[in-house]
């Protein structure tokens, strides 16, 4: 008796070409669009992903059945809308990055406004902050903005 392998096969309803990121979609139980996302990156880097496409196309087998009726047309659209709607998390995402790094800044930013205000005052009324150490005080400092600078690669 012969073990019947599981292996991708191009779909026949989600395609937009050949039907290869629907079934490698399907086969893995991945998006599909993420699969078509990382094709297209790989076509634009060196062209690899046009290649594999096309290769993958011609050895992996059709799927069996009867084509759903999915207009090609429509597809593409869809996959745009999708492709378009990932880009608009990712694009948040980067903005709650963005406002994390403001947020660090002004943290720094106090930090270091603070630090003015007790050297100004240890300056004009020297017996409250006699307690400061600044041979500790400036080596931390500056290691503090040594690691700041390195996080923010701004």
């Amino acid at each position: 008796m012969t073990e019947q392998i599981n292996r991708p096969r191009r779909s026949r309803a989600d395609r937009i070409i050949f039907g290869v990121c629907g079934g490698l979609a399907k086969h893995y139980d991945l998006d599909a669009t993420l699969i078509r996302i990382l094709f297209i990156l790989l076509a634009l880097t060196n062209g690899v992903g046009i290649v594999l496409y096309l290769i993958l196309a011609v050895i992996m087998p059709l799927e069996s059945g009867t084509e759903e009726g999915a207009d090609r047309g429509a597809k593409a659209k869809e996959f745009a809308e999708e492709v378009g709607q990932k880009a608009r998390a990712l694009g948040e995402e980067v903005r709650a990055n963005q406002s994390w790094r403001w947020r660090s800044r002004n943290v720094f930013g106090g930090a270091v406004v603070f630090i003015g205000v007790i050297m100004l005052l240890e300056q004009t009324v020297p017996f409250v902050f006699h307690w400061i150490n600044w041979g500790v005080i400036w080596p931390l400092l500056i290691i503090l903005l040594g690691l700041y600078l390195i996080i923010n690669k701004d």
